[in-house]
């Protein structure tokens, strides 16, 4: 786990802290990182592919 520095909103005393978790995502569609979104969170994603397809039973 990464060591995070965070600070309350209005708060000038920053804490760090370690990451107890890996947040994952499910979804049919690539997720957009805007430009106001911090780099950090790009870097931190990985994108694991899928590439099966299921099709109904022509039984």
């Amino acid at each position: 786990g990464d060591i995070i520095v965070a600070r309350q909103v209005y708060g000038k005393h920053e804490v760090e802290f370690q990451s107890q978790f890996s947040l994952v995502i499910l979804g049919n569609h690539k997720h957009v990182i805007y430009e106001y979104v911090s780099t950090v969170c790009g870097r931190r994603m990985c994108l694991i592919p899928f590439a099966a397809n299921f099709t109904a039973s022509t039984d």
